[in-house]
């Protein structure tokens, strides 16, 4: 990835944690664990007596560890909680689930007063313009 025109070493330092490779050399690649972190899995796994592998099996240990043995001056309390989190769900999508607008049917034309859902299809200084279920994008404006 760093072969990538102007994907230089902090940006893939700030991206890493959002890239998941399926069937990578670590096992932890297909985690939110940032490379960087790597050797502190390593090291947790190694005073647990599993491999990386087996790290998320072993949540229970996970919980009895004292993570301020684990803390740097790179990689602090907070960081670490999120590293056992997602060892005991690893691959785990931290976003909300998603919920599409559900359009009304039979809706020709726009009247006063209708509330509907939508989606936000662009934004404009003025406004934004919304998917409502009919021909035509709406333009919601902003008024000063």
């Amino acid at each position: 990835m760093l072969k990538v025109p102007k994907l230089e070493e902090k940006t893939f330092e700030l991206c890493a944690g959002f890239l998941r490779i399926r069937g990578g050399e670590n096992p932890l690649d297909h985690t939110a664990v940032h490379p960087e972190s790597y050797s502190i899995v390593q090291a947790i796994a190694q005073d647990l007596g599993v491999s990386i592998n087996q790290s998320n099996e072993s949540s229970k240990k996970v919980k009895s560890l004292d993570l301020k043995k684990y803390v740097t001056a790179q990689i602090g309390a907070p960081t670490l909680k999120d590293i056992i989190s997602e060892l005991e769900k690893p691959g785990r999508d931290p976003r909300a689930e998603f919920k599409y607008a559900k359009f009304k049917a039979g809706i020709k034309d726009l009247e006063v007063g209708m509330e509907l859902e939508g989606i936000v299809t662009n934004v404009a200084n003025f406004g934004a313009f919304v998917d409502v279920g009919v021909h035509q994008d709406g333009l919601v404006h902003i008024l000063n």
